[in-house]
């Protein structure tokens, strides 16, 4: 069972472009592939298969929110990292690529109905379907915890581009 009075973990989130986040947390909540979980000082040992969605740090009393991508977890009793292709803080993103790239990835989406070898179409539907699992990600961040503004600004690209 992890222990959590005053011990701290350390957290580093790393991403093929940048060092995301390098820094001692309190706690981590992860979107796994098989839900949300939360790590503390002290936790089992593990590996986690990571999805797209929202990581929620906690450094004593300040929480913060960050969109993660596909990737993976390494978790020991005081450290873990996060290994992803990206990982966004909701001020960082830019929401006409977004838009862009969700319907792009609809597109591509119905072209992949047609390929006619099943393993190759649920291959490059489950890669797509990736994209469309990050756009989730990133509109949900903004909805759910961005600024006034950015909630205005993501209403605005989406009805630009005509998504609901």
């Amino acid at each position: 069972m992890a222990d959590s009075k005053g011990n701290k973990l350390k957290l580093s989130v790393v991403t093929p472009y940048q060092n995301f986040y390098d820094g001692e947390v309190s706690s981590l909540i992860l979107p796994t592939t098989d839900g949300d979980i939360g790590f503390m000082a002290g936790h089992t040992p593990m590996v986690v298969a990571l999805k797209p969605g929202i990581a929620t740090v906690r450094v004593d009393d300040d929480t913060a929110r960050f969109t993660v991508s596909e990737g993976f977890a390494e978790i020991s009793a005081k450290s873990i990292t996060v290994v992803c292709n990206s990982a966004e803080y909701p001020d960082d993103i830019k929401f006409v690529k977004m838009c862009k790239s969700y319907k792009e990835a609809q597109e591509d989406l119905e072209r992949a109905k047609l390929i006619a070898d099943k393993e190759a179409r649920l291959v490059a539907t489950k890669e797509i379907q990736q994209k469309v699992d990050r756009f989730k990600a990133r509109r949900h961040i903004i909805e759910m915890y961005g600024t006034q503004d950015q909630k205005e600004r993501l209403a605005k690209r989406l009805e630009e581009y005509g998504i609901n």
